[in-house]
């Protein structure tokens, strides 16, 4: 039902464009099949989904007023109902690719924001080129963050070091406006950019001191040893939740990017 609210969201945009609706509408339709295999890639897939669109309906409803505001809340309340509500479930399985002895937490949330990131760049490049805009290097960018994807996917060196580096050049083209996107995309993919260099800090000091250690299956934080990832991740996205409902309902721009 989660998922079904975000589509009904999408579904209530108009003269958006082709692409900017029915792509997401398409890939949230194909989540819920994917909810009930056990593949792992296919479970990757559909968070990726969800936080992509998360991310998408929280900046829609935070910086537009009136009815695409609210529109915006319900692919945020949504999809983020719809991460809380799986969590780890279907993620503790192994595939014949990826089966890491160490780091698996860091390693499954950089791909997920990866293949997030990946998606809002095809989304919004192929919506460009749709209207004849400016498509920039967006399109591009997703091309060789699917390369990474693959390498990540099979734990290969070259799959990591090409999505650090994928980042870096995101981050930087994303905030000199040569990836014609939105401003409040370019903020997204600049914070996820960040967000996914630091994730595999540990793994590469470990590469470097040829040391691994296996990892918790639920990592605590250093400061609240209570406080495991899951329940971090669960509260930035009922934040995200409940900013986007605020955004939606007082009258006007929450922000204005």
């Amino acid at each position: 039902m989660a998922i079904v609210a975000a589509i009904v969201g999408f579904s209530g945009f108009e003269g958006k464009g082709t692409f900017i609706l029915w792509l997401p509408i398409l890939l949230l339709g194909a989540s819920t099949l994917l909810l009930h295999r056990t593949h792992l890639g296919g479970q990757f897939l559909v968070r990726a989904v969800l936080w992509s669109n998360l991310i998408l309906g929280f900046l829609v409803a935070i910086s537009s007023g009136g009815a695409d505001g609210g529109f915006g809340a319900a692919i945020a309340v949504g999809t983020g109902a719809g991460l809380i509500i799986l969590g780890r479930s279907g993620l503790d399985g192994e595939s014949s690719h990826f089966a890491p002895a160490a780091f698996r937490t860091s390693l499954i949330l950089a791909f997920v924001m990866a293949l997030a990131d990946t998606q809002s760049l095809m989304l919004f490049g192929a919506n460009a080129l749709e209207r004849g805009h400016n498509v920039g290097l967006a399109l591009p960018c997703a091309a060789v963050m699917l390369v990474a994807l693959v390498g990540l996917y099979r734990l290969r060196v070259w799959g990591l070091a090409l999505n650090v580096g994928a980042n870096v050049a995101i981050a930087g083209l994303a905030a000199t406006d040569a990836l014609g996107v939105p401003p409040p995309i370019v903020w997204a993919l600049c914070t996820t950019a960040a967000v996914q260099l630091v994730l595999p800090m540990p793994l590469l000091a470990a590469m470097w001191k040829r040391r691994y250690t296996p990892a918790e299956t639920e990592p605590r934080t250093r400061l609240c040893p209570w406080l495991t990832r899951t329940h971090a991740m669960n509260a930035g996205v009922g934040c995200m939740m409940a900013l986007a409902t605020y955004g939606a309902i007082i009258p006007g721009r929450l922000f204005s990017f």
